[in-house]
């Protein structure tokens, strides 16, 4: 008996892609405000000749909506980088409150340097987390006895 195998996805396959979560980014969140504005702002446009009472409350609704799922995608990202930002800074302390603190200093710098380059903290944050780290932690005599 021989087996073929179909070449086009099951219902399972298809199921299982749909149920995968996709991770908005802060330009998607952008898109999605500049979307629900024009959205929102059409019945304005357009005059309430083309478009019924009603139709003019879902349109506007419909934008709102975009607006607010796009400005909650904006915020929770610049929590994320907030969170990442106060969690090496607490990193960086312990290291220094260590009874050996050059490895984990080092350990530090190298997550500080990985969150920038992955765009996880912003320029200013990498920047004061480096001067706590290298400038007052690795460069300090007083870490290295």
């Amino acid at each position: 008996m021989l087996i073929v195998k179909p070449t086009t996805p099951t219902y399972h396959d298809r199921r299982a892609s749909l149920n995968a979560k996709y991770a908005f980014t802060h330009q998607d969140g952008g898109w999605m405000v500049v979307i629900g504005t024009s959205i929102a702002f059409i019945p304005g446009v357009l005059g309430c000749d083309l478009i019924s009472a009603l139709g003019a409350i879902i349109w506007t609704l419909m934008g709102t909506g975009w607006v607010w799922v796009g400005t909650r995608i904006i915020m929770k990202r610049e929590n994320r980088m907030t969170e990442m930002y106060n969690q090496l800074l607490k990193e960086v302390a312990y290291a220094k409150a260590s009874l050996s603190p050059r490895d984990l200093l080092y350990e530090a710098h190298g997550a500080i340097k990985m969150a920038h380059q992955l765009g996880a903290i912003t320029v200013d944050e990498y920047l004061a987390l480096e001067t706590a780290c290298v400038k007052e932690g690795i460069n300090n005599p007083i870490y290295f006895k």
